[in-house]
This record gives C-alpha cells, structure tokens and sequence, in this order.
C-alpha cells in the first residue's frame, strides 16, 4: 500500500497498533535478529521472496533485496527489527513523512509501507549499481 497524502483520514496507519506493545517478540531471533533468510516469503499474502540481505544489520532492522515472483520485479525491503522497541515504529513513521515530501531522481523512491506488518516494513524502489552511502561515508574518512 502506497503511503497515504497527508489528508488521508486513516492516520491510525501510522500509530504503533496494539501488537507492538504487547511484548510479542515473536519475530525475533535467538541473538536478536530476524528469522529472515534467502528465499522466505516475509509478506503474507504476497509474492515478494527474499533474495539476499543488502548490508550489515543493524539494531534498528535489516535490508532486503527481494524479487516479486509473480511480476518478476524487484524491490527493496527495510524490515524493523524489533517492533516492540519504544521508538522503532515512530521512526520508520517519520522516515515515510520526510520520503513522502521528497522527489528527487538522487533519492530512492518509497513505493509501499506496512507499519502494522509482521515483522513492520517499508518498500523500496530497487536501484541496480547504486551506492550504499554508508560505505561512500566510510571509504571517504579512510582516505582523508
């Protein structure tokens, strides 16, 4: 689902539902991670399989490159690691709010998000040969 325009009535979308504080942690793994690995299907009712975790996780969630069988597109998945986290949700809430106001061919566009999902996620535009900023960042201070 495509985030809603700030006039959309359905702001409840975007609260923390009652799962989240439940204390359900459910989708995590023994050392904290997800149970997510390559070919796992993470959105029930869809056609979207893991294809390879983009990145190193982190303690906020994990990034996926996933490949809808059905269309044979890909795209990318931010998954929150731990939803019961006070401030995860509000987090990816406000990454949705600043990505909604932003349209710029240098930023990777948002296409979907479910912050109410097990486990709770935001859906990416796939962008081959793009750069991980965090290793430009880091490649940067190496040098200078």
């Amino acid at each position: 689902m495509p985030p809603p325009d700030s006039s959309d009535e359905s702001s409840d979308f975007w609260e923390e539902s009652e799962d989240s504080a439940s204390g359900d942690d459910s989708l995590l793994g023994d050392d904290g991670g997800l149970f997510l690995r390559p070919g796992e299907r993470p959105i029930e009712g869809q056609d979207w399989v893991l294809v390879k975790r983009i990145g190193s996780p982190s303690g906020f969630g994990e990034v996926w490159l996933a490949r809808d069988e059905a269309l044979h597109v890909d795209g990318v998945f931010k998954f929150c690691r731990d939803p019961n986290k006070r401030g995860h949700i509000t987090s990816l809430h406000n990454e949705v709010d600043k990505l909604r106001a932003i349209n710029h061919d240098g930023i990777v566009r948002l296409t979907a998000a479910n912050l109410r999902a097990k486990p709770p996620f935001l859906q990416y535009d796939y962008v081959p040969h793009s750069y991980d900023l965090s290793q430009v960042l880091q490649d940067y201070k190496s040098r200078y």
